[in-house]
This record gives structure tokens, sequence and C-alpha cells, in this order.
């Protein structure tokens, strides 16, 4: 277990990619909580995590909204 702030340098996107899998998989419980993903370092928003999520896996869904973006993510296999 890790959390997502020790994620850094060359390769992060396909360390994301792997979670986003691993998540999609059942194999991963992401849990995230308001300013989860805000360091002095990094500077994660959940709209640049959807937008890293679209670019790696193609997909193309119709909402800026967090909780919509995973409710279709858990509908979609």
């Amino acid at each position: 277990m890790f959390h997502i702030t020790e994620i850094q340098g060359h390769g992060s996107r396909a360390i994301l990619s792997d979670i986003f899998n691993n998540v999609n998989s059942g194999n991963t419980i992401l849990l995230l909580g308001a300013g989860a993903s805000i360091t002095e370092r990094n500077n994660y928003l959940s709209s640049e995590l959807m937008d890293l999520h679209k670019a790696e896996s193609g997909s193309n869904y119709d909402t800026d909204n967090i909780r919509d973006y995973v409710d279709i993510l858990s509908k979609n296999p």
C-alpha cells in the first residue's frame, strides 16, 4: 500500500495507468479524500486525474464531475 504522492518522476503515467487498471479489475481500492492528492510537490486535482485516465485508456466520458466519472467507470467493464 502506498500514497499517491509517492508517485513521481519518469514513469509516473505508467504507474497511474497500472493503478487504474488494478482498480478496474477489482484488485485495488482507491481511497481519495479532500486534499489527498495535493502536496508541496504534487498537485493532482480530480480534473487532472480524469484527464490522465482518459489519455491512458483512450476513453472520453462526457463529464467533468469526478463523482459522475467514477460512477461511469464502476458501471463500465
